[in-house]
Order: C-alpha cells, then structure tokens, then sequence
C-alpha cells in the first residue's frame, strides 16, 4: 500500500492539495494524507514564513507526520518549504520518494516569485519527479537545470469534482455584461475594464488587489468592484454572473492558460480565453469558449464575444459538457502520477 502525503503549506483553498487528493485517492492501493502548514495570527511575521519559511519547524511537523501515517511519498504542491537539506534528511531517514508539483512558474522574473522560489532551484535536482503546468517549464528544467526528461510530467489543471460543478448556474439570469473574477496585475487588464466602464457595459470585477479607487471613475452605476479573496464556491457560484467571463492570464505566473479554462465551460456565460495552442491538443473547443490572439483581448475582442453572448446557439450540451469532464477531470489527471507512485 502506498501513502500519500500531499502538502500544501499555506495553499489551504480546496483547488489546490485536496482536490490532488480526491484524484489521486482513485487510484488503487493509494492512501492518501492531505496537509497543510498552518499559517501564525501575527500577519508580519506570515508574510515573512510566506517567502522565508521556518524549515525547522516544518522539519519537525513534516516527520510527525511522516512516522505516523507510515508515508512512503511525499508530493510538495507548489510551496518553497522543502530545502535541499530537508529533502535530503527526509530520503535519509525515512526512504521516501519525494516529488512537487509546480502549478504556478518557478521561473517567473516577477520579484516577488524571485524570492519566493529561491530556495527551490537548489532543490530540483533533489525530487525525485517533478509535475508542472506548462510545456515552458519542462523545456526550461531540461535545457537549464539537466532535469531529465523522463523525471518531468506536464500536468494539465482539471475541471472541478462533480459536486462542485453543481455550484455553477446553468440559468441565462445574467446580472452583468462583463465578469473578471482573479487578482489585479499591471498587464493591461485594468485598462480594458476602464475602457467597457467606459463605454457603459455593467462590469463584476472581483479579488485581490482591485478596487473601484484603482479603476479611477467616479460613477461606476451598478457595477462591482471588489478587493476580496473568492473562497473556492463563492468563486464557481459567480461564474454565470456575466453575459462573458474574461479569461485574463497572469504574467507574474507565465500564463498560457490557466484553470479557467476548465471551469468557464460550465457556465451558460462565453468564456474569452487566451488562444492556447496546448489547451486545444486537450480537448475539442467547448461553443462558449471565444479566443483572442494578443496577451490582453482588445475591446473589439470584448464586444465581439459580448454580441455573441446574444445568440442561443453557444450554450453547450449536457453531452458537450459530459465528454468535456471525462477528458479533463482530475480523475483522468491522477494517471499522469502513478510512474511516479508506482515505480
């Protein structure tokens, strides 16, 4: 029997290690132990752990953790708390395998991913398997960091388990035009939200770092702006709120595509995406999937999808969305981990 343990740090959203889990708990003979460090009340000294973390005392609660569930893997999803030193104890004295699943890009220039993953470049050659999102960075583990090959698996994101897609309207009741539901970066997104503001559509903006001071217009009428962190189910329960979900990609992350887009399908709402020539080797294009060519969709593109969004023919099928889930389910995802938990 193989132990799982999953962990997570910091990550304690449900779209990070417990959904991992619940996929890879499918598998047979896989028990596994999802895991989170848990985050100190002195919000200084958090951000601090955040890029500096304290490997002692992760040391401490790790082995804990390790001697009493009689672990045998160990996965790291996208945290900077496993050194070099502390991979190598934990193999020493434990006989694990140990391996981490980079869903953001470790090799992000963004300062404060600079930071973040410093600690981690050492490590690399100390896992056992590494899991990414994007081709990018296999290339990038290769060419620079003589990863082998075989040691890389490009792990996709996946659509939600099908008890959370319950949490996504199906109904045509649109409250806005426009829907952008993720954090503020300085990428041109705040731009284009002036601009549709501007040009008098109804806009939902929602998460970190925004506010109706930064778009910097007076009279919004009954559009929403808010700097708010989306729990997971209020995030899924806004997804058809919108006439169009627009898919803005991170810069800081290295985006091509990004888990939206196995989400937004769901909706009734069009989902403007990225063009991702990855994405479209996955699966065949969902009807309310519309895509722009540059890193920021122009407002042509966002008026195009707009008129769009008034045409009966791009809600997708029960059949549509069924073969969708099949293919891009985390179920289907988890067999891209068993050369590593079964080998």
């Amino acid at each position: 029997m193989i132990n799982l343990l999953i962990y997570g740090g910091y990550h304690s959203d449900y779209i990070y290690t417990n959904h991992l889990s619940v996929g890879l708990s499918s598998l047979s003979n896989i028990n596994t132990f999802p895991v989170f460090y848990h985050k100190n009340r002195n919000k200084i000294l958090n951000k601090k752990n955040h890029y500096f973390p304290p490997i002692k005392q992760i040391k401490d609660f790790l082995e804990d953790l390790i001697i009493k569930n009689n672990i045998t893997h160990v996965i790291n999803y996208n945290t900077n708390h496993f050194s070099d030193y502390l991979i190598d104890l934990l193999k020493k004295s434990h006989d694990l395998k140990i391996s981490v699943y980079y869903n953001d890009c470790p090799f992000s220039s963004h300062f404060s991913k600079l930071i973040y993953y410093k600690n981690q470049r050492k490590a690399f050659s100390k896992y056992d398997h590494i899991f990414v999102y994007r081709k990018e960075d296999k290339v990038n583990f290769i060419k620079n960091y003589h990863i082998k090959k075989s040691s890389i698996t490009i792990v996709p994101p996946s659509c939600p388990e099908r008890k959370y897609l319950k949490l996504i309207d199906s109904s045509n009741k649109y409250l806005y035009d426009f829907a952008f539901l993720g954090h503020y970066e300085r990428d041109g997104r705040l731009k284009v939200i002036r601009q549709l503001l501007n040009l008098g559509y109804k806009c939902l903006v929602v998460g970190l770092n925004w506010s109706a001071e930064k778009i910097g217009i007076s009279n919004i009428g009954n559009s929403r702006i808010q700097n708010k962190h989306l729990d997971y189910s209020d995030y899924l329960s806004l997804l058809s709120s919108a006439k169009v979900n627009l898919g803005f990609i991170s810069l800081i992350n290295n985006d091509l595509y990004t888990r939206r887009y196995f989400e937004s399908p769901f909706s009734n709402s069009i989902f403007l995406a990225y063009e991702s020539e990855f994405y479209k080797e996955l699966c065949e294009n969902m009807p309310n999937i519309l895509f722009y060519k540059n890193r920021t969709p122009t407002i042509d593109d966002c008026i195009r999808a707009y008129d769009f969004s008034n045409l009966s023919s791009h809600y997708p099928s029960k059949e549509q969305k069924s073969l969708f889930y099949e293919k891009n389910s985390i179920y289907k995802r988890a067999n891209l981990f068993e050369d590593f938990l079964k080998n």
